[in-house]
């Protein structure tokens, strides 16, 4: 990382344990008062009137059903969220990296390759329309020979430690070997200098996942690991708290039908 990542990575965790510290201070707190206005049976008739819905509704099959609809979304919820964060970790372990059976998925960031510029007129006659979107998710296969790669394929290559992704306008075979013209489809003149194969890192084959290249990138920033941790801290809390209340309320409503037994038995 450099030393601005750096910065912004410690400043992202101050904050984020600041948060943390602050959230279970209140969670704790409103925590606390809740149990102690169930135990002082101020929430007594709520307590009732949620157990008498409850029997009313126990047969009814639809309440099962939403419930359990419910959960299933959350679940899915959940899974979709930890697959993007996940596919995140991978892409940016990855993105350098290529492989010829396995894709490398990297995230688009340019829109050279987003549409056509009315100068290249190649890209209509050939009807050629695998444009690439900013922040679609594209996969690359890596390059093992310049035999492999054709006329108006998409490539990534590496310039001064830059990765660039164009198509393919022209070959040119010469003492030096194989020489490549590459462009971008919304750029009206080709690059500046002829790619050599050596620069080649992968081909793009058309596969790719549109839009979601800007979760993967806020989930590859230090501001996205810290809302992951957050979720965590929030999905492990939540179902703490909710069974505490909820043993709560049950025994509360022990004690308050256990008093009404009495007060029919005095009675």
């Amino acid at each position: 990382m450099t030393s601005y990542e750096t910065y912004v990575f410690l400043l992202c965790l101050i904050v984020f344990l600041m948060l943390t510290a602050l959230s279970v201070i209140c969670i704790t707190i409103i925590t606390r008062l809740s149990v102690r206005l169930i135990q002082a049976g101020a929430e007594d008739s709520n307590i009732i009137e949620e157990e008498r819905k409850k029997q009313e509704q126990k047969n009814k099959k639809h309440i099962g059903l939403c419930h359990g609809i419910g959960c299933a979304f959350s679940i899915l919820i959940c899974i979709a969220f930890v697959a993007v964060f996940g596919i995140s970790i991978y892409n940016q372990a990855t993105e350098n990296r290529f492989y010829e059976d396995v894709p490398t998925y990297r995230v688009v960031l340019s829109g050279s390759m987003a549409k056509a510029h009315e100068n290249n007129t190649y890209l209509k006659e050939n009807n050629i329309t695998d444009r690439l979107q900013v922040f679609d998710l594209a996969a690359f296969y890596k390059v093992t020979s310049p035999e492999e790669l054709k006329l108006y394929d998409i490539i990534v290559y590496e310039i001064k430690g830059e990765m660039i992704c164009h198509r393919i306008v022209d070959i040119r075979i010469n003492e030096s070997g194989y020489e490549f013209i590459l462009q971008g489809d919304a750029v009206k003149a080709p690059d500046k200098s002829p790619v050599h194969f050596d620069q080649i890192r992968a081909v793009y084959r058309g596969e790719r996942i549109p839009h979601v290249g800007s979760f993967v990138m806020f989930l590859r920033s230090p501001a996205g690991w810290l809302c992951m941790f957050l979720v965590v801290v929030g999905m492990i809390a939540s179902p703490i708290v909710d069974s505490k209340i909820a043993r709560e309320r049950r025994a509360r409503l022990s004690s308050v039908s256990v008093n009404k037994q009495e007060v029919a038995i005095n009675d």
